[in-house]
C-alpha cells in the first residue's frame, strides 16, 4: 500500500494458443473415422434399398400369388377343402388354395431381391454369385432335414417342406455368401481360419461389429424366428385354410426378414448418430 491507495497488481494477459497443426489434423481425421466409422456399408444407400426390397418381398409374397391364379383362371384352383362353414375373405383365397403355387412363386422372388441388396454389399464380386448359389443349393437339405426334425411331415408334403427350405436358404444363406463369401472348410491357412471364425462369430455367437454385419445378421435372425413363431399356429383345431402347411411359417419367415432388416437399418442409424454426437 502506497499514499493510501492499494496497488493493484495485474497479470499480463497469455495469447491465445493457436492448436497446433499435428492437434488439428488428428482432431480432424478422429471425426472422420466417426464419421466413416464401420465403413464398408454406405448407410443411406443401404436404407432406400432395405426398403425398397420390404415393399417388394412384401408386395410379392401377398400379390403374386393371386396374379398367378389370375392368369390361370380360378378353375386352375383346387376347391376348398376346410372350412366350408366359415368362408374366408376373398383376398386369401388365390394365397391358400394352392400352397405349392404360393410357395413356388415367393421364393423365386424372394431370390431376385437378395441379389439387389447383397449386391449392395458386396459390389464387384462376380465370383461370390456362384459360390454363394453352390452354397444356398446345399444348405436346402441341410433346412429340409432340421424342418423335419422340428416337426414337419417325414414321407408326405415333400414338395411342400422342400419349398419351405428354398425360401429360408435364399433369405439367409445367399446373402451371407454372398456379402462374406464362402469359407474354405479344408484350408489351414489363417486367412481361412479367420473367415470361419468370422462365421461362427456371426451366426453362433450372434455378435456383431459393424454395419454389414448387422445387416447380415439381424436379417437372419428374423427369418428363423418367424418361421418358427408361425408354426405355432399350425397345431391349433380351428380348420383355417390359411394353416395349410407350410403357409404361415414360410409367410411368419418373410415377414421376420424385412421386421429384422428394419431392425438392423434403425440400429445402425441410431449407432452412427452417436457415435457422431460422441465425437463432437
Amino acid at each position: 500500500m502506497a499514499g493510501g491507495k492499494a496497488v493493484r497488481f495485474s497479470t499480463p494477459a497469455k495469447p491465445p494458443t493457436k492448436p497446433s497443426k499435428g492437434k488439428a489434423s488428428a482432431t480432424d481425421s478422429s471425426k472422420t473415422d466417426v464419421s466413416s466409422h464401420e465403413s464398408g456399408l454406405p448407410l443411406a444407400r443401404y436404407t432406400s434399398i432395405v426398403g425398397t426390397q420390404s415393399l417388394l418381398l412384401t408386395f410379392t409374397a401377398l400379390f403374386l400369388p393371386r396374379s398367378t391364379s389370375s392368369l390361370l383362371g380360378s378353375d386352375f384352383l383346387p376347391p376348398p377343402s376346410s372350412s366350408l362353414d366359415r368362408p374366408q375373405h376373398p383376398f386369401l383365397e388365390p394365397l391358400t388354395a394352392s400352397p405349392v403355387l404360393t410357395l413356388g412363386d415367393t421364393p423365386s422372388q424372394a431370390g431376385n431381391q437378395e441379389d439387389v441388396k447383397s449386391s449392395s454389399l458386396a459390389a464387384g464380386k462376380s465370383k461370390a454369385i456362384i459360390d454363394s448359389s453352390k452354397a444356398t443349393a446345399l444348405s436346402i437339405p441341410i433346412f429340409h432335414l432340421f424342418i423335419v426334425l422340428f416337426g414337419a411331415p417325414l414321407t408326405s408334403h415333400i414338395p411342400k417342406t422342400l419349398l419351405l427350405s428354398t425360401l429360408l436358404s435364399l433369405l439367409t444363406v445367399y446373402p451371407s455368401t454372398y456379402a462374406l463369401g464362402l469359407p474354405s472348410l479344408t484350408s489351414t491357412s489363417s486367412a481361412a481360419q479367420a473367415e470361419r471364425l468370422q462365421f461362427v462369430r456371426l451366426f453362433s455367437e450372434l455378435f456383431t461389429r459393424t454395419h454389414v454385419e448387422r445387416a447380415l445378421v439381424f436379417p437372419v435372425i428374423g427369418t428363423v424366428v418367424g418361421c418358427w413363431l408361425g408354426a405355432f399356429v399350425l397345431p391349433l383345431d380351428w380348420d383355417r385354410p390359411w394353416q395349410a402347411w407350410p403357409l404361415v411359417p414360410a409367410y411368419g419367415s418373410i415377414f421376420g426378414y424385412v421386421v429384422g432388416s428394419l431392425v438392423s437399418v434403425t440400429f445402425s442409424s441410431v449407432k452412427s448418430l452417436a457415435d457422431l454426437d460422441k465425437a463432437n
